[in-house]
This record gives structure tokens, C-alpha cells and sequence, in this order.
């Protein structure tokens, strides 16, 4: 999940969709839990620990995305876009 946030915030250099898709993240797996899974006293621990593979599959679609948003053509526009945008800036 890191990488892929990483990735959205090097297209958008906005931190704050970061910050928004984080939250979004962390409550879509905690309100399940919390609900479903809160007073049987399994732990988060006991639940990943029985991910099987189709909890295992669902990670290809978020490897596929950063390959696609970190591609070698994307990343050299934003070392670019980075460096113009901090040229003027000095730090003392």
C-alpha cells in the first residue's frame, strides 16, 4: 500500500490525496474487524495469518498499478517536474 500511495504522490505531488486514501484504506479494514471480528478475541493477528489465496491474488492489481503510475518514462517526467519546480529554491 505504501508503494502504491508513493506513486500516487509522486503524479500529484499532493500529499493531501495521500492522506485521504490512507484514511479511506485504514477504515474500509478496521470497521470490518471492529464489527464482525471485535469480541471474539482472535486479534488482527488471527485474521492475517489465515489469509489464503485469494487475499494473495488481490495484491496484483496494486502491483500492476505502481508499475504502471512508476513506469521508466513516468518517473523521468517527474524527476524533471521535481527539479524545475525546485530550482528556484535554497535552502540555507
Amino acid at each position: 500500500m505504501g508503494m502504491f500511495l508513493t506513486a500516487i504522490y509522486y503524479r500529484t505531488r499532493n500529499i493531501y490525496a495521500v492522506m485521504i486514501l490512507h484514511i479511506v484504506n485504514d477504515l474500509a479494514a478496521a470497521l470490518p474487524f471492529a464489527i464482525l471480528k471485535g469480541g471474539d478475541g482472535a486479534g488482527i493477528s488471527g485474521v492475517i495469518s489465515g489469509y489464503g489465496a485469494s487475499e494473495l491474488l488481490m495484491l496484483i492489481p496494486y502491483v500492476v498499478l505502481i508499475m504502471i503510475l512508476l513506469r521508466r518514462g513516468r518517473r523521468r517526467e517527474v524527476s524533471e517536474r521535481w527539479k524545475k519546480e525546485n530550482e528556484n529554491c535554497h535552502f540555507v
